[in-house]
């Protein structure tokens, strides 16, 4: 009876987990199919890090990378600027920014997930004026993936 029981369970809870299957899929399907058109919003990809950053910054070049199946986003040449003279105050010879998909399915816009990066360049006058200090960008790089 008890044996009965388990298997009528069992049997009615294939349809909904056929659904769920199929709606994982989409998403990981959708998400292989915009990935790569991320390069192609550059100057929008910018916008959002200087938002972040509180600073204007600059790409070189954006590419679309998947590390098994979380996405990320490799940044050749990021630079943070200074905000009033827009020259270098920080460089990154490559950058890798994870997207939290969930997340930004739910919230539908681009959350980020956790980064890595190349040691920082400072350029001269950076360094000798100051103007970014590696203790902010650190700061609010550790506040927006506190929860990575």
């Amino acid at each position: 009876m008890l044996r009965r029981i388990v298997l009528q369970s069992l049997l009615s809870a294939l349809p909904v987990l056929a659904v769920l299957a199929l709606i994982l899929s989409l998403a990981a399907l959708g998400a292989r199919m915009v990935l790569p058109r991320m390069a192609g919003q550059r100057a929008q990809i910018e916008d959002y890090l200087g938002r972040f950053l509180g600073r204007p910054v600059t790409v070189e070049s954006v590419r679309a990378a998947w590390d098994g199946w979380d996405p990320r986003l490799v940044l050749t040449g990021l630079s943070v600027l200074n905000g009033k003279t827009l020259r270098p105050a920080m460089r990154f010879q490559r950058a890798v920014i994870g997207i939290d998909v969930w997340a930004s399915l739910g919230r539908r816009q681009l959350q980020l997930g956790g980064s890595r990066s190349a040691a920082p360049s400072l350029p001269s006058h950076a360094r000798a004026a100051g103007r970014l200090s590696s203790k902010e960008l650190r700061a609010r790089t550790r506040a927006c993936c506190a929860g990575c």
